[in-house]
């Protein structure tokens, strides 16, 4: 078996044994640790906390959260795994023309060959800055979400209802938006208007794709003492989204956008659904053609910014206040050589940095 400081990421497209230290570089690495942390949590029996969809008895929208063991979530065992960073997902080819849009991680099944999966990730902080003076139990953290994983949405929800659904999604839309057609997508004032359109129908592609949802999207998590790059005892766990129950993220904060402007995170919705229906039409998801018209004065850098009261619903529980691995675990999830290759530029490399500095000055003390 290969060597890697990176637990449990002996296969992948990159090297994590110190022979390409960019493999340690922000952009990477912040992709690379929470893969390895679910990794070691699956070896000490614990599984991610699963985040899906579900209807209640009046078949309005929610999401459950329950521990599910690793391997249901990526359809085989962590160490037949090979992690390609930054690649494009084989089943998206259905829905595109040429190359589909690189996913932040696929999961390919080393025995059969086979890409299983593909998951974007974000490595996240808590306290957040707005909530580290509260008590421990008011904490919260800031998922920032970027373009290309609405375009990556697009593509699971496409996947997800099949090439033979297309139609239906096209259907649901049009039930909704009544004309989609005759809609002025690049018109702010007139999306506003029929924003709630936007919303119903979005809550009907998520109801009626719960049956078929799929793991989509993979949120680690680190707690620190207040600000302080300090790592906190209880320390380290993760989030698995599906792509169903992501989508409620953007509906649940479009509902608060009930005056001008409209929001990155309904922008985000409004890029969906119209996405989503000319795939309908057309076969294909051309998210870029939509984001790069459908502008509304601001910037596209970000599809929305959630924390605080926006997580509560998806995140709180006891494994967001108590996370289930400790802090004294880190050098098992980096190798202190890996951490040797870090550049301190965010804040948890700056604290692993910091944690074996002190570990080794505590040792030569003692």
């Amino acid at each position: 078996m290969a060597n890697t400081y990176l637990y449990g990421l002996e296969h992948a497209n990159h090297r994590f044994d110190g022979s390409d230290p960019k493999a340690f570089g922000k952009n990477i690495f912040t992709n690379a640790f929470p893969l390895a942390l679910i990794v070691y949590m699956d070896d000490l029996g614990y599984g991610p906390m699963y985040i899906e969809a579900a209807a209640d008895s009046s078949n309005r929208l929610h999401t459950t959260q329950s521990e599910t063991p690793l391997h249901q979530l990526l359809n085989c065992n962590a160490h037949d795994v090979e992690w390609l960073f930054e690649s494009s997902f084989d089943k998206y080819r259905h829905f595109s023309n040429g190359l589909p849009a690189r996913s932040d991680v696929v999961i390919r099944d080393i025995n059969s060959n086979r890409q299983l999966g593909a998951l974007e990730i974000k490595l996240v902080t808590i306290p957040n800055s707005a909530t580290a003076h509260r008590a421990k139990d008011q904490q919260s953290c800031e998922i920032v979400v970027r373009p290309p994983s609405i375009e990556q949405l697009c593509f699971s929800i496409a996947n997800t209802y099949g090439p033979k659904r297309r139609h239906e999604l096209g259907d649901i839309i049009s039930s909704h938006l009544s004309f989609p057609m005759d809609y002025e997508w690049k018109n702010e004032t007139f999306m506003l208007k029929h924003l709630q359109c936007v919303i119903s129908a979005a809550e009907e592609i998520a109801l009626k794709g719960i049956p078929s949802q799929a793991p989509f999207a993979l949120t680690a998590i680190w707690r620190t003492k207040g600000q302080a790059s300090i790592l906190d005892t209880e320390c380290f766990d993760a989030f698995v989204w599906s792509d169903m129950a992501f989508v409620q993220l953007f509906i649940d904060a479009a509902r608060r956008n009930d005056k001008p402007p409209i929001s990155r995170p309904s922008r985000s919705l409004i890029w969906l659904i119209k996405a989503l229906f000319d795939y309908s039409a057309q076969g294909i998801v051309t998210f870029e053609k939509t984001r790069s018209e459908i502008t509304y004065g601001a910037q596209t850098d970000k599809a929305g910014s959630f924390s605080g009261e926006s997580l509560s619903p998806f995140l709180q529980g006891n494994t967001f206040l108590h996370p289930r691995i400790p802090d004294v675990d880190y050098s098992k999830i980096v190798d202190p050589s890996g951490i040797d290759l870090l550049k301190p530029e965010r804040r948890l490399d700056g604290a692993l940095v910091s944690a074996k500095t002190l570990g080794s000055y505590i040792s030569i003390s003692q």
